[in-house]
């Protein structure tokens, strides 16, 4: 499998809280540059996460599952509109896309169950 790199664009033109993944293939290279998005808190009834100097709070419900292949949380997309930081700032399809994956993959990571409404 061949990797390919890609030169880093200026700071000037692309903030720190995105990144490139390494390229694998030729379809790598159509892919966009993706957000540092990490969770920093769970709470019963919100996830929040960053991306550098954004913050975003999205409503959800914790669940008591009673079997391992039930969801222990339930995401709310509707309360996906706007970062918390800075203060009313529309979120695009992309960065909800972002988000919804850096959830997912957190509780991937923890071997728990999340599910979307």
């Amino acid at each position: 499998m061949n990797t390919y790199e890609i030169e880093a664009l200026p700071a000037q033109i692309l903030p720190d809280h995105y990144y490139r993944p390494k390229v694998r293939n030729r379809r790598d290279l159509l892919r966009r540059w993706y957000m540092n998005l990490e969770v920093v808190h769970v709470s019963r009834g919100a996830i929040q996460l960053k991306s550098g100097d954004k913050h975003v709070r999205v409503l959800g419900e914790a669940l008591i599952a009673s079997a391992p292949t039930e969801p222990s949380y339930v995401i709310y997309l509707s309360s996906l509109n706007e970062w918390e930081i800075p203060p009313d700032v529309a979120l695009n399809e992309t960065e909800k896309q972002d988000i919804v994956s850096a959830i997912r993959k957190h509780f991937q990571d923890s071997s728990l169950i999340v599910e979307f409404e």
